[in-house]
C-alpha cells in the first residue's frame, strides 16, 4: 500500500494536510472525507476501498510531489457503501464539511463527525433488521473471565463471569456479537473468537476496575453499583466498563437509552455448548424433546461421506412444515394475482383474500418482480436485474449391470470445451443416497440447459424428446447399449440465479428499496445461496424479522 506521509511536512497541499492530520487520528479506520457531493478516500484508503467495494481506483492531483490515490462514492448513496463495509468487518469514519465554503482561506474546515462500527451501528437504513447487533467486551484476569454484551439500538445490557476461557468462547458463539473488544496487552490466545468476530483492541486501562465502576456510574446516574449486584463479580464489571468507554469513545450518544445492566453469575444459568444448542433444536422440530430424540434414533438409510438427506427425500421436510401449521392457515395451489400494501398488505389470490401485517416473497427474483412491478418499480426492475436461466433435470433409471462405471464420488461436470453435448451435469443419485433405486438399478439425474443452451426448453417443448437427448448424452459417455427403464423431467424455467459480478450491489439495491416498504420481505435462492443450509439460514432469519415487525 501506499504509504501515507507526515502530516506536518509543509511540502502537502493546505487541503491534503488537513486530511493526513484527520487520518493521523483514525488510523485504523476508513476516512469518508466529504467532497461536495462526494465521499473521497485517499492514499492506502482508497485502495483498501478500491478492493473491498469494487470501486475504481483513480489519482487526484499531486501533493508532496506524488499523485494521490483516489476513490470515492456518491454521498446520495453512500449507505450501501457503508452497509457493504461493515458486513466486512471495516470501521469507518464519516468525515464531514463543518465550515461556510469561501468563509476562511484554505480548505473548508472538515472533522469527524461519527464512527461507525460493526456492534454499534443504530442508523436503521444500514442496520440488518434480520439480525440483532450487539456489540461484547471480553476480559480474561487470571483464572476468571468477564464478559459484557450490549445491543445499542435497543438499550440491552448483559454481564457476567464465566470460570474458563473455554465457557466465554461457548457463550461467545451463543451471543454472536458483531464485534469484540479485548485489551490492547492480552494474550491473543486467551481470546480465540477474535479470529471469527470483527475485533477490536482497546486500552488496558479501559479495563481499570475503578475506572469501569466510575464510568458505569455515570452511564446510570447512580453514586455506587451495589444495585447492580456488580460487587461479586469484579471481572464482568471491568469488561463492561470497558465496553461503554469504547461505545462512548465511537458513538457519543449512544448510551443516552442505557439506564442499567443485568449481571449474572456463571453458578445462576445453564450454559450450553454449540454442539448442544444445535441438538437441542430438535425439540422445535419435533415438538418436544423426547419425540425428537426418539426419531433420531431411527437409523437413516444415508450414504457415508458429506452428503445427507432425509430418508423418503427432502419432500419430507415440507410435509413436516405443513403437518406442524393448522390446516385453516394455508391455502396451496393458488395463485397470488396482486399485493397491496396501501396500510395493512392486501393479497389476493385465485382463491382467496387476505389481509396480512407482513408479507414475505419466498419465490424466484423474476417472479417477485412481476407482483411488484406496479406498485414498486424500482424494487422489481432491480430484482429483474439478477440474471436466470432456465434448466431441465431429467431422472433416468438403467440397470447397473448395463453401467461399468463405478459410479463413485456425485457425479460429473461438462467443461464448455467440450462439444457435441447438450447435458451440463450428471449426479449419480442412487450412489449418493441408497434407497433412491430399485435394487439392481441406478439412478442418474441429467442436467440440460443453463447458460451453456438458455434457450433449449423453447426449442424443445415436449418433454419426451428432452429425456431422450439426456439419455443419448449419457449413453455416449458411459457406453451405455440399453434404453432407459424410466425417465422424468423437471422443467425449471428462469429458476436459476446466477451471481454475476455485481450481485451484492443489486442485493444492497433490494434491501435499500426494501426499506421504504415496512413488512415486505423477499428471500430465496435468487439472493444469498442455493444451497438448502443457505435456504435454511435465510428462512430463519426472514422469519425473525417478520415477527419483530409484526410485534
Amino acid at each position: 500500500m501506499t504509504k501515507v506521509s507526515d502530516p506536518t511536512r509543509s511540502t502537502h497541499t493546505p487541503m491534503m494536510r488537513q486530511y493526513l492530520e484527520i487520518k493521523s487520528l483514525h488510523p485504523d479506520t476508513l476516512v469518508f472525507y466529504r467532497m461536495g457531493e462526494f465521499y473521497e478516500l485517499f492514499y492506502a484508503d482508497a485502495e483498501k476501498a478500491s478492493r473491498l467495494l469494487d470501486i475504481t481506483l483513480t489519482t487526484r492531483g499531486q501533493s508532496a510531489g506524488k499523485p494521490i490515490p483516489m476513490a470515492g462514492v456518491p454521498a446520495h448513496s453512500v449507505d450501501q457503501y457503508l452497509a457493504r463495509l461493515l458486513r466486512q468487518r471495516e470501521p469507518v469514519a464519516i468525515c464531514e464539511q463543518v465550515g461556510v465554503p469561501n468563509k476562511t482561506k484554505g480548505p473548508v474546515d472538515r472533522k469527524v463527525v461519527r464512527i461507525i462500527t460493526p456492534g454499534t451501528l443504530t442508523d436503521e437504513n444500514l442496520l440488518d433488521e434480520r439480525q440483532e447487533n450487539s456489540i461484547a467486551a471480553v476480559f480474561v484476569n487470571g483464572s476468571k473471565c468477564g464478559l459484557a454484551l450490549l445491543e445499542v439500538s435497543s438499550g440491552r445490557f448483559y454481564a457476567c463471569d464465566l470460570p474458563d476461557t473455554t465457557e466465554l468462547d461457548n457463550e461467545l458463539e451463543r451471543m454472536a456479537p458483531a464485534e469484540l473488544l479485548y485489551p490492547d496487552d492480552a494474550d491473543p490466545d486467551l481470546y480465540p473468537q477474535i479470529k471469527s468476530i470483527s475485533s477490536c483492541k482497546v486500552p488496558a486501562w479501559y479495563y481499570d476496575l475503578s475506572r469501569a465502576s466510575q464510568r458505569l456510574c455515570e452511564v446510570f446516574g447512580t453514586h455506587d453499583l451495589k444495585a447492580f449486584g456488580c460487587s461479586d463479580y469484579p471481572t464482568a464489571t471491568s469488561a463492561a466498563g470497558a465496553l461503554v468507554q469504547y461505545v462512548q469513545d465511537v458513538h457519543e450518544n449512544a448510551l443516552v437509552h442505557v439506564d442499567g445492566m443485568k449481571i449474572e453469575s456463571y453458578s445462576n444459568h445453564v450454559l450450553l455448548d454449540a454442539s448442544t444448542r444445535r441438538n437441542l433444536e430438535v425439540e422445535q422440530s419435533h415438538g418436544s424433546l423426547i419425540r425428537g430424540l426418539n426419531r433420531r434414533r431411527r437409523p437413516a438409510p444415508i450414504a457415508d461421506g458429506m452428503f445427507r438427506s432425509l430418508p423418503g427425500g427432502l419432500g419430507e421436510m415440507t410435509e413436516a412444515l405443513v403437518s406442524a401449521l393448522p390446516p385453516e392457515r394455508l391455502s396451496s395451489s393458488t395463485r397470488v394475482i396482486s399485493i397491496d400494501d396501501n396500510g395493512p398488505f392486501v393479497v389476493r389470490t385465485t382463491g382467496d383474500v387476505t389481509v396480512a401485517s407482513a408479507v414475505i416473497l419466498a419465490i424466484p427474483a423474476p417472479g417477485a418482480a412481476s407482483l411488484l412491478e406496479i406498485r414498486h418499480p424500482k424494487l422489481a426492475k432491480h430484482c429483474l436485474n439478477i440474471p436466470h436461466n432456465s434448466t431441465a433435470a431429467v431422472a433416468l433409471t438403467y440397470p447397473r449391470s448395463a453401467i461399468e462405471h463405478a459410479l463413485l464420488g456425485s457425479g460429473f461436470v461438462v467443461p464448455r470445451v467440450e462439444t457435441g453435448l447438450s447435458i451440463i451435469a450428471a449426479t449419480w443419485v442412487s450412489s449418493k443416497w441408497p434407497g433412491r433405486a430399485p435394487a439392481g438399478q441406478v439412478l442418474i439425474r441429467a442436467f440440460i440447459g443453463g447458460a451453456r443452451d438458455p434457450d433449449i426448453l423453447n426449442r424443445i417443448p415436449n418433454d419426451e424428446d428432452i429425456a431422450q437427448l439426456a439419455h443419448r448424452n449419457l449413453a455416449r459417455i458411459l457406453k451405455i447399449e440399453c434404453d432407459p427403464q424410466f425417465s422424468r423431467v423437471y422443467r425449471w424455467r428462469n429458476r436459476s440465479p446466477q451471481y454475476e459480478v455485481g450481485h451484492l450491489e443489486r442485493l444492497a439495491s433490494i434491501d435499500h428499496e426494501l426499506q421504504h416498504t415496512p413488512g415486505l420481505f423477499i428471500t430465496g435462492t435468487s439472493f444469498r445461496g442455493i444451497g438448502i443450509p443457505d435456504c435454511i439460514a435465510e428462512g430463519r432469519a426472514t422469519a425473525r424479522a417478520a415477527a419483530r415487525a409484526v410485534q
